[in-house]
């Protein structure tokens, strides 16, 4: 498993992690998206990299945007509700986009108290678990999030927390979309099972 295929997304995913994870206010970060799905599974090309965090106030806030100014990133877009302390999504160009998913549900902030860690200490970096990126994958639900599911479920359905993904899907409102999830994980324990027969005969 690793990050990415190209060295160079690896370099940039590694410092935007780090600047951000490190601000002051930041409770936590994590990847989502291709990256974290590629801590799961044999790793497939990107060309962007997103980042989830639980932020204290919108100090934080404030204190991350100018961070990533510093690393050459501009801050391009925002999404959130009017008024709030600072917004759900905010996107950002720069040597690659970055879109910065701040935790404001139950479901974002359990995802990052979750998150799992891979590597130590100054060189460690965070992904979402598998079920939480399922659900995050299923809430958009295009072709490539359908693909990226399939792959983190071959490769690590057997540890996946259904009764989460289910829960959180049928709060979403999409609950169809985690059985159609979930199948993938029946069809890889009768091709296993099938595998098994076949080599002890």
């Amino acid at each position: 498993m690793g990050i990415a295929p190209d060295p160079k997304l690896v370099d940039l995913a590694w410092k935007l992690f780090r600047e951000v994870s490190g601000r002051p206010g930041v409770e936590g970060a994590a990847f989502i998206g291709a990256l974290a799905r590629n801590m799961y599974a044999a790793p497939r090309a990107t060309d962007d990299v997103d980042i989830a965090v639980v932020l204290q106030d919108a100090a934080a806030y404030e204190s991350v945007v100018q961070g990533l100014k510093r690393l050459g990133y501009y801050l391009k877009n925002e999404t959130g509700e009017p008024g709030g302390e600072y917004p759900s999504l905010a996107q950002f160009d720069g040597p690659v986009h970055l879109d910065l998913l701040i935790a404001h549900t139950e479901f974002e902030k359990q995802a990052i108290r979750k998150r799992q860690v891979f590597g130590d200490g100054d060189e460690s970096l965070s992904a979402v678990s598998p079920e939480d990126l399922v659900v995050y994958k299923l809430l958009r639900c295009w072709e490539q999030d359908k693909a990226d599911i399939e792959a983190v479920v071959r490769a690590k359905g057997d540890s996946i927390d259904w009764e989460l993904v289910q829960r959180f899907a049928g709060e979403f409102g999409f609950g169809e979309r985690a059985v159609w999830a979930a199948s993938w994980r029946s069809e890889l324990s009768r091709s296993r099972s099938y595998e098994r027969r076949w080599a002890a005969s």
